[in-house]
């Protein structure tokens, strides 16, 4: 989006102005906008200036031009206090989210979490594997589900009301997938880590490490021969974290990579940042000795139909305790029986 405006057309009552944009047929907003930035007098953004807020006077400014790009184009504009204040009324009721994936032993419980915003407590319905179920008075804006799994379960929302009963939007699905001997798995065709300073091929080692403190970071990477994929099933990830150096959680960040992975890889070479597309973010709890799943059936369905045979993914920190580190049992060539691996159901 570009944003003009255009001096001594109009009187602010503060010293900037901010815009949000929302598609209509999108989910709504919890609490933050999906686009939020800040116009000063001559019509720069926080995005493209990079200026302080408070740096200059802007209260002589009015908005002259919006423009986006892309197939989409400006309905509808609205003044207010907040962001929240030009939302569409259907917006202003309760929101819960569900999403997440976790692998797990039979006969195992699992938990995913449920987001709400709006006013507490909160009365929410759901289902797993098409059986209704509820809570009630939920007074924490998170909340777990918890499920033993005795085979792989499909979680799904259908309803949430606020405290004054006002109904709202559910968005989302959750996935427990339950560990078989006779659920086919593909092993990657290849995998290894990166660090700076990095002489030889780590690709051999056993472990594929992670780690976001920039001295001594190291990344993840992981190739998987798609065309070995079967037709008509999900497909999942796994992995398995071998170590959590300080038992404290990280978030992770697992990209597709628009470039060959081989190894010839090293932190000197390794792609830019452009060339690497977030699929999902993948969190590691305070724990180690645990799976960490996400589904991948869409991403290799497109990728098949643009004719590519290979799915490179790299695995990077983004948040979390920097000098941590956490290993993953690597996967191409190994005969473990964690290994870094995709599973396939028809869930």
């Amino acid at each position: 989006m570009r944003v003009s405006a255009l001096k001594g057309k109009g009187v602010f009552d503060r010293d900037a102005v901010s815009m949000s944009a929302f598609p209509l047929d999108g989910m709504p907003v919890g609490d933050e906008p999906y686009f939020y930035p800040n116009i000063d007098s001559l019509g720069n953004t926080s995005i493209n200036a990079g200026w302080d807020i408070n740096a200059k006077n802007y209260t002589d400014a009015s908005i002259r031009l919006v423009q986006l790009r892309g197939d989409a184009v400006v309905s509808d504009f609205r003044a207010g206090t907040n962001y929240r204040s030009v939302l569409p009324p259907m917006w202003q009721g309760p929101v819960a989210v569900l999403s997440g994936c976790r692998i797990v032993a039979p006969n195992t419980p699992a938990s995913v979490n449920v987001t709400l915003s709006g006013k507490a407590p909160w009365n929410l319905k759901y289902t797993v594997n098409g059986v209704q179920k509820e809570l009630t008075s939920i007074r924490y804006n998170t909340v777990e589900i918890t499920e033993t799994a005795r085979e792989n379960l499909q979680l799904k929302l259908s309803e949430v009301t606020d405290a004054d009963g006002t109904p709202g939007f559910t968005t989302g699905d959750a996935t427990v997938l339950v560990l078989n001997d006779k659920n086919q798995r593909l092993l990657p065709s290849f995998d290894t880590f990166i660090q700076p300073e990095q002489k030889e091929d780590f690709s051999s080692r056993l472990g594929l490490e992670i780690k976001g403190d920039k001295l001594y970071e190291r990344q993840a990477y992981i190739s998987f021969d798609i065309t070995k994929v079967p037709s008509g099933k999900r497909s999942f990830l796994s992995l398995y974290c071998t170590k959590n150096d300080k038992k404290l959680p990280m978030k992770l960040s697992l990209q597709y990579v628009d470039v060959p992975v081989n190894a010839a890889l090293r932190f000197i070479n390794k792609p830019t940042d452009e060339k690497c597309i977030e699929i999902a973010r993948m969190e590691v709890p305070a724990d180690e000795k645990i799976y960490l799943g996400t589904e991948l059936t869409n991403e290799i369905n497109y990728l098949k139909q643009l004719g590519a045979k290979t799915m490179n993914l790299r695995l990077v920190y983004v948040e979390g305790e920097k000098t941590n580190m956490v290993s993953f049992q690597q996967g191409h060539g190994q005969v473990g029986t964690n290994p870094v691996q995709l599973i396939f159901t028809d869930l």
